[in-house]
């Protein structure tokens, strides 16, 4: 598990249940990850409100019943686990140039293959 140091949102949340709060969390490194954690009513409301029937591919969110303290950073330690593992997926994905993943699709085309 990648120890972490702190867990601080950017801004005060206005509604617990239906809204989402960017997340600044530091390890025992120092390094800085950026999440957006979200809940599912806020999802909906999203979808709702660009009249769609889904969300729309964008930056990984993390999602939570409620924005507490509590319940997030809960959240932000599982995805500590396997050495950062989810953490560091999260923090690179909307910046990794598809290049990048469309090699690693070459190079392990076994370990990427889909069940039958």
């Amino acid at each position: 598990m990648l120890k972490i140091k702190s867990v601080k949102l950017a801004h005060k949340v206005s509604d617990l249940e239906n809204d989402f709060v960017d997340v600044m969390i530091e390890d025992i490194t120092g390094y800085g990850y950026t999440m957006v954690v979200t809940t599912p009513t806020n999802l909906l409301k999203v979808m709702n409100n660009n009249s769609v029937n889904f969300i729309k591919p964008e930056e990984p969110l993390v999602i939570v019943k409620r924005l507490t303290q509590q319940c997030i950073e809960e959240a932000i330690n599982e995805y500590a686990l396997n050495n950062g593992y989810w953490l560091k997926l999260h923090q690179s994905a909307d910046t990794t140039d598809i290049s990048i993943l469309n090699n690693l699709l070459q190079e392990h085309p076994k370990e990427l293959e889909t069940f039958d």
